[in-house]
């Protein structure tokens, strides 16, 4: 009950301080929009600065107690480029996000043309990898870990990195599909694709009689918080005949400190 007459106070102030042609709407749990007409960039920062102040004043009674509340608030400009209104509202969540992970009451402009271009290149650069990934165009490089020390030899053990070809056959660096796999929840698929591939590698390799490397692969922050990853990598070691002596993880700091239980 407190927090609905929060929301009912807040919404009527932010009506409040808007102008008779601009539009005050309450679009999510605790999400607001305004909508405000016909001004440019340095009016439009002076209002998210104006609602922050008087965000940051505001408060409610309740029970003899004060409630009061933060924000973050992301800007984008419209203009004749504007796709749809959920575009519009995809695209204002963005700079809302970053104005979050900058701290509360915290504002982010962001144009709309800049956020639109991310986001269909984003989507152009998803196609390609779902279509890599349909047509096994991804190829694994080794990368040999030696010791510096001359005079202690290894055994033979490489780090295994995979890269992507295009459909014209140039590799494509990391940068281009690694971020983008992320984004869409493709990197796991990414990491099945490299773990499998690694150990059918081994495969090749043990049936021609040759010793075995070790080779280390490497696993994203989702896969390591994935309680399904663990079922695909024993399966993979129990088809394959592989001993899992030969293969070793590469967890990064951040994946394993995020989600520690699980990983």
């Amino acid at each position: 009950m407190a927090g609905d007459e929060l929301l009912v106070q807040f919404a009527r102030l932010l009506v409040e301080i808007t102008g008779s042609s601009d539009i005050a709407a309450r679009i999510g749990n605790d999400e607001f929009a305004l909508l405000l007409h016909c001004i440019n960039y340095d009016k439009a920062m002076a209002m998210a600065e104006q609602v922050l102040e008087v965000i940051k004043d505001f408060s409610s009674l309740w029970e003899g107690e004060t409630l009061r509340v933060i924000a973050s608030i992301g800007d984008i400009m419209i203009d004749s480029d504007a796709l749809s209104d959920i575009d519009l509202m995809i695209s204002a969540g963005s700079p809302c996000a970053a104005a979050r992970d900058k701290g509360r009451n915290k504002i982010h402009f962001q144009s709309f043309n800049e956020e639109v271009t991310k986001r269909r290149h984003l989507a152009r650069s998803m196609s390609k990898i779902v279509a890599a990934l349909d047509e096994n165009r991804f190829t694994l490089f080794a990368q040999p870990i030696v010791s510096l020390n001359k005079n202690v030899a290894l055994p033979k053990y490489y780090e295994i990195l995979v890269r992507m070809r295009d459909s014209d056959c140039p590799i494509l660096p990391p940068s281009e599909f690694i971020p983008v796999a992320e984004y869409f929840s493709l990197i796991d698929d990414l990491d099945k694709w490299g773990f499998t591939n690694a150990l059918q590698f081994l495969q090749k390799r043990q049936q021609q009689g040759g010793p075995l490397p070790t080779l280390a692969v490497n696993l994203s922050g989702s896969t390591v918080g994935d309680e399904n990853a663990i079922d695909y990598i024993l399966a993979g070691f129990s088809d394959s005949g592989i001993a899992p002596k030969h293969i070793q993880f590469e967890i990064t700091e951040t994946a394993a400190v995020k989600r520690l239980s699980e990983a």
